[in-house]
């Protein structure tokens, strides 16, 4: 199956499923666990710890505002403009949430 591409370990391909899908139904159902298992899958491949579900969930939380390169399956290629497109809007987010500090920090 796909995830099996990431060339992550079983294990930590079982604990970020169970992490998207803790109903167990064996399936994705919406988008947004879609866009999980992607995020959680390129923290690993990072080099973020999989030991546990709690633990990946406490990466994804911290690691939010931060830029991670996008999840790599074997086979499957990522066309460079969706590359830079990522690294854009990361930058303009980062730069939206900088100028909300500086504005909110400017009326204390």
């Amino acid at each position: 199956p796909f995830l099996t591409r990431s060339g992550l370990p079983m294990p930590a391909l079982k604990i970020i499923w169970d992490i998207v899908d803790p109903e167990g139904y064996g399936a994705l159902h919406h988008i947004n666990q879609f866009s999980v298992i992607l995020r959680l899958v390129a923290l690993a491949q990072q080099g973020y710890p999989v030991t546990s579900g709690q633990q990946m969930m406490t990466s994804l939380t911290t690691t939010c505002n931060q830029f991670i390169p996008l999840a790599t399956f074997q086979g499957l290629i990522t066309p460079a403009y969706i590359l830079q497109l990522q690294q854009a809007q990361f930058t303009r987010c980062n730069n939206i949430t900088k100028a909300k500090s500086s504005v909110i920090q400017n009326l204390q």
